[in-house]
């Protein structure tokens, strides 16, 4: 007989058929397998496995994607080298479900899941909450932490409404923005741009001292480029062919997420990021996109925050991160051997 519970990695047909399943209100890219198999080909250590914890039975289904990591790659330990953990993979990784989900298909799938945790030594989990999926019917026990302010804008309403809500220092630079001459909006159509979105995401990272996490290869921006033409666009705002500022939009159905960007000095001049984050909110309704998912900062309250508090100040989710532990007796044993308290282990293990 056919399980109901079922955990499968990037390459199985059972994740994208679960995926093409989900109804529009649950469809984001980043539970797309085909999406995450790419990050995971650049952004992973290579002893870390993408996994996705599949659970169906009749028309109620649930999905839940996590990466596995060693633990040795933040402890040096021979006891310790065959634990694991989980986190999210970039950008967010919590269950979603079906809306007719019954306790007792929670309560299956939960007790599968930690049976495949326990049996792979997988001691805890970290996950990071969607914004507008609401999936807190599941692990009662679970660890909340607030990380800060995740803000989107609501496309369903007027453009004139979006941008009165704006502050009134951004409306201002947009407005300068508009006047200056040969300024173009549009995205990238042909590869050889794409060496230049590269260039300058890669120098604006650098100038706001980012963590080596957030470097990445080029080739990256090629596949995302090449392999998903129809669920993402590279943005820009350009004057006589430079390119001033650029943005990566990956979207699909209800959702569309800034996700990489970067600006020159002469687009800082021009206001041209500012410019760009507009031009793209009229582009993305023409889409018929639902929510523009900017983010939060990499830290609360720090200078990205509150830019993109700037374009949507009134409109922002509390983003949350989950922690789990499944294996009580080894994970206070590595905290006791490591004499590290609950709030040490968060920030040494999170992602």
């Amino acid at each position: 007989m056919k399980s109901n519970f079922q955990v499968v990695d990037t390459t199985s047909k059972i994740w994208l058929d679960a995926f093409k399943k989900l109804k529009p209100e649950f469809k984001d890219i980043f539970y797309d397998p085909k999406f995450i198999e790419i990050l995971s080909k650049y952004f992973n250590n290579k002893k870390d496995k993408i996994k996705c914890a599949i659970y169906s039975k009749k028309k109620k289904l649930i999905i839940y994607p996590f990466l596995v990591r060693n633990l040795n790659t933040f402890i040096k330990s021979t006891f310790y080298r065959n634990y694991k953990d989980t986190t999210g993979i970039y950008g967010r990784n919590w269950i979603i479900n079906s809306n007719d989900i019954k306790k007792e298909n929670i309560i299956n799938f939960e007790n599968n899941l930690k049976g495949f945790f326990l049996k792979n030594k997988i001691i805890c989990s970290f996950d990071r909450a969607h914004p507008f999926i609401d999936s807190d019917l599941f692990f009662k026990k679970k660890i909340t932490k607030s990380v800060g302010k995740f803000f989107f804008i609501d496309l369903k309403k007027d453009l004139k409404v979006i941008f009165s809500e704006f502050k009134k220092s951004l409306r201002k630079e947009i407005k300068k923005a508009q006047k200056n001459k040969n300024i173009e909006f549009g995205y990238i159509k042909n590869s050889a741009e794409i060496h230049q979105f590269f260039s300058i995401y890669t120098k604006t990272m650098k100038n706001k001292n980012a963590k080596k996490f957030y470097f990445f290869k080029r080739n990256f921006f090629f596949d995302i480029f090449n392999k998903f033409k129809n669920s993402c666009k590279f943005y820009y705002i350009k004057k006589k062919n430079r390119l001033l500022s650029v943005e990566l939009v990956l979207y699909h159905k209800k959702y569309a997420h800034s996700y990489l960007g970067g600006t020159t000095e002469a687009g800082k001049q021009h206001y041209a990021n500012q410019l760009l984050k507009y031009k793209i909110i009229s582009d993305l309704k023409d889409k018929k996109i639902e929510y523009y998912l900017l983010g939060a900062g990499q830290k609360i309250d720090d200078g990205v925050a509150k830019y993109k508090e700037g374009f949507s100040n009134t409109s922002f989710k509390i983003s949350k991160i989950f922690f789990n532990i499944w294996d009580n007796k080894i994970f206070y044993k590595l905290k006791k051997d490591f004499k590290i308290n609950d709030h040490q282990f968060k920030n040494k293990f999170q992602f």
